[in-house]
Formats: structure tokens, sequence, C-alpha cells
């Protein structure tokens, strides 16, 4: 979360655990668990290609501010407790 916060590029792993959320945003380059040389080969590619690291990096951050800021929770706190309310 930090990385996407500070609209940094993130490469991580993926697994049976995996939120559907990563692979359908594009928000974060993924490669399985396991697969180093898939890893490896996706992070030099990161490396050495600028705008694909601008593109996910701003993905990144646009998703973290859409589901995970604070901002974001305290509304669905809002909208939860305004529906109890009504």
């Amino acid at each position: 979360m930090a990385g996407l916060i500070n609209g940094s590029p993130v490469l991580t792993t993926t697994g049976l655990l995996t939120e559907p959320i990563w692979s359908e945003t594009g928000a974060v380059a993924l490669e399985s668990a396991g697969d180093t040389n898939a890893f490896v080969q996706t992070a030099r590619a990161l490396l050495s290609d600028t705008d694909r690291r601008t593109s996910l990096a701003a993905r990144g951050e646009r998703i973290y501010r859409e589901r995970f800021a604070l901002t974001h929770t305290i509304d669905k706190l809002r909208e939860s407790v305004a529906g109890v309310l009504a």
C-alpha cells in the first residue's frame, strides 16, 4: 500500500489468496509466486520502460485513492450509518 499511495510502480507476486482487484485493475504488476524468472523479467522490463512504470504508478495511486484511502473509508462508513438511520 505504501508504494501505491506514494505513486510508485509496484511489482508483486500472486497466489491463491490474491484478491481479484489487483489483476482486474492492473494497479500492480503481478507474477506468479515461485516463478522467479518471470518476476525478474518483469522487473527488468519495468526498469527499462519509463512509460509503463509511470502508467502503472498512476493506476496504482488511483486505485488506492478510490478504494483504500482514509477518505474513502470514511465516506463508506457515513453511507452505512445513513442507511441504518434512514
